[in-house]
């Protein structure tokens, strides 16, 4: 029990008991206080911060994918069994700074090691929403919430592979994994830039994908989309997804996030709030996913399953 307990510990460093962390060379920006005045042309959101531009999430010139760019600062080695609650918290706050919401892993993960680290197949039963839904129904999905970089981080990837099953049906849409900072911010929360953000995926209607977004400046109650049809997930086939953030300076709205399918770069978004002061990082991986939305609109048709493996930080120096 002890050594498999130690494997789960040490899944999430990426390295073995004695290996030390890449070297992350964190670049400290010049702030302002919350709620200063952002000197900049286009319309108001609340808080006078200039609002997304929805139109403007399609990428101009290419860049390199973003793991070719940075140092990689963690990778997962997923435990060899299907583990519960607990264990799963174990494992994950083994050389994480903090482990938060943990739902659904001992209810919807199944754990396959195989290659690349081991992975995860989560499963959505019929008749699953939102979990943070008031009716009774089956929870779907699975989450949680993993601090696994250096506090002052402003610049991040993240690389996961993801296979939606055969016949997979998308309905509304539904959560995927990305990248926070904070109190990772969802469920319609507000974001004020002074607590943090997230930026998880979304897949909605027919496996269009997007990027949705808790950030200081959305344009929504709830998470703002972006580039949403820019890419489209096909049932039965893996895909890769990298995604690059890089924060604003506070008082400025000029964060990036990028996003890469199978290595072509489908999203770049530059004129992101992902915060107004000086505290707020890149904290981790936002694991998420789930069908909803909240209403039953949403809900899983059917019983049905997404693989994940792969999953890799990158940070540091962008090279």
């Amino acid at each position: 029990m002890g050594q498999r307990f130690e494997n789960l510990r040490s899944a999430l460093t990426g390295r073995g008991p004695n290996a030390a962390l890449p070297a992350i060379a964190i670049a400290a920006a010049a702030g302002v206080a919350a709620g200063a005045v952002f000197g900049l042309s286009g319309p108001a959101s609340s808080g006078g911060l200039p609002k997304i531009d929805k139109k403007a999430s399609e990428p101009t010139e290419m860049t390199a994918p973003c793991a070719t760019r940075y140092g990689r600062a963690w990778s997962m080695d997923l435990p060899d069994e299907t583990v519960g609650k607990k264990e799963m918290e174990d494992f994950l706050s083994g050389r994480a700074r903090k482990i938060d919401r943990v739902w659904g892993v001992e209810e919807n993960i199944a754990i396959d090691r195989g290659e690349r680290g081991g992975r995860m197949t989560v499963r959505y039963p019929k008749g699953s929403i939102n979990p943070s839904s008031k009716d009774e129904r089956p929870l779907g999905g699975a989450g949680f919430v993993a601090r696994l970089l250096p506090e002052d981080t402003s610049k991040a990837c993240l690389r996961y592979r993801l296979r939606f099953e055969d016949g997979f049906e998308f309905v509304r849409g539904g959560k995927l994994p990305g990248l926070y900072g904070g109190e990772a911010p969802s469920g319609g929360e507000e974001v004020d830039g002074t607590k943090g953000f997230s930026m998880r995926l979304m897949w909605r209607r027919d496996g269009e994908g997007e990027v949705y977004a808790y950030v200081a400046n959305k344009n929504s109650d709830y998470g703002a989309s972006i580039g949403r049809g820019n890419w489209t997930f096909e049932p039965g086939r893996w895909v890769e997804i990298q995604e690059e953030v890089i924060l604003n300076e506070p008082g400025a709205a000029d964060g990036i996030v990028r996003l890469w399918v199978d290595g072509r770069q489908v999203i770049e978004q530059r004129d992101l709030v992902y915060r107004t002061v000086d505290g707020v990082g890149i904290d981790g991986l936002m694991f998420s996913t789930f069908f909803g939305g909240s209403s039953p609109k949403w809900a899983s048709p059917k019983d049905q399953s997404i693989a994940f493996d792969g999953f890799e930080l990158f940070a540091g120096e962008n090279r």
